[in-house]
């Protein structure tokens, strides 16, 4: 009886400590994690899916990647590459597109659907790349139907817009001045890409292995940088060490982890 008794007075002088254990926020890294995709890594999942932005968001990472092509009736979908399962994106109508299925049975999801997903988190920032369509026209149709759509759902606060077309760049910031606008497409120093009217780069890492100083040159110039798709441990504190303000990565567990780990992070203010 005294040892059960000796036992449960430890356990309850240990609940408060456990309690507050649980309830302690994870430190805020000083590099903002971008799932590349979304985080589709997770069992069930799949990239540029409804899932993997909802398992970005319940994670809480900064923010969720994901790509957009428009269908030839001007329907924006959420999908990487320029064709699915056989169909030219934008040669093919929404109601082609809309009865196929992803690998993990999802639908491909529109980016008006994904909007109203992501406005249900306000703290994960929606970070949408324009594809480049076959003609510079067709990309900014896409561009400016994407801003009506972000408009519509009053989303601007959240969305950080990239893209390897820098024309589509271009209309964005013309459209949103407000909001953050990187070039993806590499090779432009800093000083050209703000010459330009854009406000950031998102550059492949072998670019700023190239240029280092390409970071501090954009940070001078007031811009933002982010660095894709940076999935092994040795490169992303390559990267954080340059001091780049976003990691693109498909292993944002592996990169928010090592950061930590290696005190990346934010200090807390001072009460």
């Amino acid at each position: 009886m005294r040892s059960i008794l000796k036992s449960l007075a430890i356990g309850l002088a240990t609940l408060p400590l456990l309690l507050s254990c649980k309830s302690e926020k994870m430190p805020e890294t000083i590099q903002k994690i971008i799932c590349h995709r979304g985080m589709w890594s997770v069992e069930g999942s799949y990239e540029n899916s409804l899932s993997s932005l909802a398992n970005t968001q319940k994670n809480g990472f900064y923010g969720s990647e994901f790509d957009l092509n428009m269908t030839s009736d001007g329907i924006l979908i959420v999908n990487h590459d320029p064709t699915i399962q056989g169909h030219v994106i934008e040669q093919t109508p929404y109601d082609t597109i809309k009865v196929l299925k992803l690998p993990n049975g999802e639908p491909i999801p529109t980016f008006e659907q994904y909007l109203v997903k992501g406005g249900k988190n306000k703290k994960t920032m929606m970070v949408c790349e324009m594809k480049k369509h076959s003609t510079d026209s067709l990309t900014i149709a896409a561009v400016d139907k994407a801003v009506e759509l972000v408009k519509k759902h009053n989303m601007e606060d959240q969305m950080i817009y990239i893209s390897f077309s820098l024309h589509a760049c271009q209309e964005y910031a013309r459209l949103q001045p407000d909001n953050e606008v990187a070039y993806l497409g590499g090779k432009m120093a800093p000083q050209a890409v703000r010459d330009s009217g854009v406000n950031g780069i998102d550059y492949q890492f072998a670019q700023f292995i190239m240029h280092p100083e390409w970071v501090k040159q954009a940070h001078d110039l007031g811009m933002k940088v982010n660095v894709w798709t940076v999935d092994d441990a040795s490169t992303v504190l390559k990267m954080a060490n340059l001091g780049v303000d976003y990691i693109t990565t498909n292993k944002p567990e592996m990169a928010r982890d090592l950061l930590i780990k290696t005190k990346k992070t934010v200090m807390p203010a001072k009460k």
